[in-house]
């Protein structure tokens, strides 16, 4: 066809022929040319042309009488016949002559029509039709060779303007329209052998063929990119739900991408994580502890999960990526650890301070020896004490190094006071000593069941002493018996008569050792075993000697009765400080001048005088308490009390 295209454009032909007519000439370009599939322009042509001889048809139809009525349309004859029979040759003779010009295959549609036509117009007139349709055949026979004869003008023109444009389908359909009208066509199934169908079905079921095979094509290919898909889809669900970790996925520079997450935890938790956990810190006493009992903690469960899950969400397509950038992109994950906690740390070390650290014990007296006189000591204790801060920072890195041994610091503590610094600083306080060698057996009796309770007593500090209380009521049950006594101012014999020399020689003792004086009384009368102002009488129910322990230590009071008559009192416990004493000074500041009393006595002669009761001058006095220094040098002096005594008149029998 190409060629044929090509031929036409040069001029030359495979035969030379001149076609018979115009018309002739044009149907055969038409055939010749390539289809083309018809463009919507040129449709809209060829149905305005077809309503256009469709409107002409209807107008001759009009003109011809077939709109009136049927009696007033003039009736056909013979005549009418004979002149449809020479239109119908004439029309016959013309396309005859096209289909000389042209007789090939490609002419055969318009070789077939002529026929159609030329058969129609001889049936028409040789049928046995009524008159009135035979003269309207003729005049439509007439009517048709006038409008072939019309078209065959207009084609020629066609055919010159079509020698110098390139025909195309939808030109050569507008030309078999003009050579063919509606009319011209055939009609009804043609007899005999099928005729090939007019080139332009040919067109259209080439163009049928080539879609059904487009659309054949299109499922073919629809189809295998379906299984493709498919094939991919199930590739990417094998790729996103497997159950191991995506590929390029390491932990702690461990490839974890074959490892399931049951898998990864197992291997972390029983050979990753005991590394860290299990550091393992011994001290110097074979105690032991791990980074566990020191708060050690990990997120490796966490992060395994999190590496696992690392595109696992989102669409299909994600996730498939997700896997697949693993390869090209790995991601590490690292694990964070915290070997200790700091309050585990500070907890443990206290407790080792708590279990280590103790004060040093200071020597104390454990004892006092009545007979002796002598201390007992308890030898001191040395204490201890734990660096907390050294323990702590060598456990810590103990634990950094991956576990390690670790020396306590502890340091001693000394006592500050060791048993022979005790010896040097108890002793005997102070002593008190009377002369008791004038009493008689009662009175030494009394003396010695007095001292007897006393001796040995401990005072705590703080502690007040009472004679009456310690000494208690004087009875002949309790071993008191009756001697010489004082009482308001005079001599009397009573039970317990004499321990008023023990309450007085303890009264001087207790001053001297530096204890508080709560109560002390003094005699009626003066006494000869102490100065005035020194004594300290007791009465069972008025009268008390009491001291308070003010030292800050135990004391103890050690009294006897020496052999040689002499009352001795001692108070033993810590000494004074810096080697200082005590005494008691008395001083008298007044005398009181007795009286002699005069009594008749008839057993003398008249005259005769005799002293019954000798006088004895009363006095005030003022004692005194004097510290001194280790050298002898007087340091404090204090009243400590302040006394009267009674004169006793002196009583002189004369006779009567």
């Amino acid at each position: 066809m190409a060629e044929n295209m090509e031929k036409r454009r040069t001029g030359k032909s495979r035969k030379a022929r001149k076609p018979a007519t115009v018309a002739g000439e044009q149907l055969a370009m038409d055939l010749e040319a390539p289809e083309e599939k018809p463009t919507p322009a040129a449709k809209r042509a060829s149905a305005k042309k077809k309503g256009t001889g469709k409107a002409a048809g209807a107008a001759s139809k009009r003109r011809d009488g077939e709109d009136k009525p049927a009696a007033d349309r003039p009736k056909a004859t013979s005549g009418g016949g004979e002149k449809a029979k020479r239109a119908g040759s004439r029309a016959a003779s013309g396309r005859k002559s096209t289909k000389t010009a042209k007789a090939t295959d490609r002419d055969k549609p318009a070789s077939a029509a002529k026929k159609r036509s030329t058969a129609s117009a001889g049936k028409t007139a040789g049928s046995g039709k009524k008159p009135g349709s035979a003269a309207k055949s003729t005049s439509v026979a007439g009517k048709r060779a006038g409008t072939s004869a019309a078209k065959t003008a207009g084609a020629k023109k066609k055919a010159a303007s079509a020698k110098t444009a390139k025909p195309g389908r939808a030109a050569s359909m507008e030309a078999a329209d003009e050579l063919f009208p509606a009319r011209m066509k055939p009609r009804g199934k043609a007899k005999g052998k099928r005729k090939p169908a007019p080139q332009a079905h040919r067109g259209l079921y080439a163009a049928l063929s080539l879609l059904f095979a487009t659309g054949i094509a299109a499922m073919a290919l629809l189809g295998v990119t379906l299984v493709k898909q498919h094939d991919a889809f199930l590739e990417m669900k094998q790729v996103v739900e497997k159950q191991t970790f995506y590929d390029g996925t390491t932990v702690e520079g461990v490839d974890v991408s074959d490892m399931t997450l049951a898998a990864a935890r197992e291997y972390w938790g029983g050979r990753v994580e005991p590394s860290w956990s299990q550091r393992t810190v011994t001290l110097d006493d074979g105690a032991t502890l791990t980074a566990a009992d020191l708060g050690y903690a990990s997120d490796y469960d966490s992060v395994l999960y999190n590496a696992w899950s690392a595109g696992r969400s989102g669409s299909l397509e994600d996730r498939y990526h997700a896997a697949l950038s693993g390869a090209a992109h790995p991601v590490a994950y690292a694990v964070r650890r915290r070997l200790y906690s700091e309050k585990a740390v500070d907890d443990f070390v206290r407790n080792e301070s708590e279990k280590i650290d103790r004060p040093a014990v200071d020597a104390a007296v454990s004892g006092f020896d009545m007979d002796t006189c002598k201390f007992a000591f308890d030898d001191g204790q040395a204490g201890a004490k734990l660096d907390a801060d050294s323990l702590k920072r060598d456990i810590v890195a103990a634990l950094e190094a991956g576990g390690g041994s670790v020396t306590r610091e502890i340091a001693e503590l000394k006592p500050a006071v060791t048993a022979s610094d005790l010896q040097g600083r108890y002793g005997t306080i102070s002593t008190a000593v009377t002369n008791a060698s004038s009493s008689g057996p009662n009175r030494l009796s009394n003396i010695k069941r007095a001292l007897a309770y006393i001796n040995g007593t401990c005072l705590e500090p703080g502690e007040v002493f009472s004679f009456n209380g310690v000494v208690g009521k004087r009875t002949a049950n309790r071993g008191f018996k009756v001697a010489t006594a004082y009482s308001s101012g005079d001599v009397t014999e009573e039970l317990g008569g004499g321990i008023c020399q023990v309450s007085t020689t303890l009264f001087n003792a207790a001053v001297k050792a530096d204890l508080k004086i709560v109560e002390r009384h003094n005699h009626s009368l003066t006494v000869a075993y102490v100065d005035s102002g020194k004594d300290a009488t007791v009465n069972w129910d008025s009268q008390d000697l009491r001291f308070k322990n003010t030292t800050g230590d135990k004391v103890y009071v050690c009294c006897y009765l020496t052999k040689d008559k002499r009352v001795r009192v001692g108070i033993f416990g810590r000494l004074l400080e810096n080697g200082e004493r005590i005494t008691v000074e008395a001083k008298t500041t007044g005398v009181i001048k007795f009286d002699t009393v005069y009594e008749p006595s008839k057993k003398l002669a008249q005259g005769e005088t005799k002293v019954i009761s000798p006088g004895k001058n009363g006095c005030k006095a003022v004692a005194y308490k004097v510290r001194w220094d280790a050298t002898g040098n007087e340091i404090d002096r204090q009243v400590l009390c302040k006394s009267a005594y009674k004169a006793k008149n002196q009583v002189v029998a004369y006779g009567v």
